[in-house]
């Protein structure tokens, strides 16, 4: 293989991830945006790379209270409980932007 298209490739592929990489950021922005008119979430945690799953996180002692829109939300949502680092137990709202069943049917085993 000729080095110059081996360098050419490489430059292709660099371009391609730092495409993606700043597609992501900007994607998680707008659905943080969104996120943000429903719950005055704390954390943020994406369970995989598909946005199937987010996990918003509370602060301990702070209970979320939907809003009356939250039927804008758009989303599946589940609230839980669970902890935090300190082992204090939180609330935790599961989000599912494309429904629970198809983050279940991609889950399957």
């Amino acid at each position: 293989m000729d080095i110059e298209i081996w360098k050419e490739a490489v430059l292709v592929h660099c371009k391609q991830r730092n495409d993606l990489v700043n597609d992501r950021k900007e994607i998680k922005s707008h659905l943080e945006a969104h996120l943000k008119q429903f719950f005055d979430f704390d954390e943020i945690e994406y369970v995989d790379f598909d946005f199937n799953k987010i996990l918003l996180k509370f602060n301990r002692n702070v209970s979320p209270i939907p809003p009356k829109n939250i039927g804008d939300l758009g989303m599946d949502w589940i609230i839980s409980t669970g902890y935090d680092d300190g082992a204090f137990s939180i609330v935790i709202i599961e989000i599912y932007p494309f429904g629970i069943e198809s983050y279940e049917e991609c889950n399957q085993s």
